[in-house]
């Protein structure tokens, strides 16, 4: 989402770091564990009866990056949400 998108601060190192030029747009997440604290601090992990492998693309990351918006807020799934909600605060 920078300028210039070979630039070598666009890794994966920097996602949603700072500056916000970089969205993580899809993550693998694997579902394997589940974690209990036993004592403040300590935790056992017990296996998950069904492992699970989330995707993680969100509609609304997707949304930013094919429309060229710079956050969630600006695309046309929430823009007309923030506007509304705008005005309302401004009749009151």
């Amino acid at each position: 989402m920078g300028p210039d998108p070979s630039d070598a601060e666009n890794c994966a190192a920097n996602v949603n770091g700072p500056g916000d030029t970089i969205t993580e747009i899809w993550n693998l997440v694997f579902m394997q564990f589940e974690r209990n604290e036993v004592e403040p601090g300590k935790y056992t992990l017990t296996p998950l009866p069904a492992p699970s492998v989330d995707t993680g693309m969100g509609l609304e990351r997707l949304t930013v990056v094919l429309q060229g918006v710079k956050s969630n807020y600006e695309t046309d799934l929430i823009h007309p949400i923030v506007e509304f909600t705008a005005e309302l605060a401004a009749a009151k």
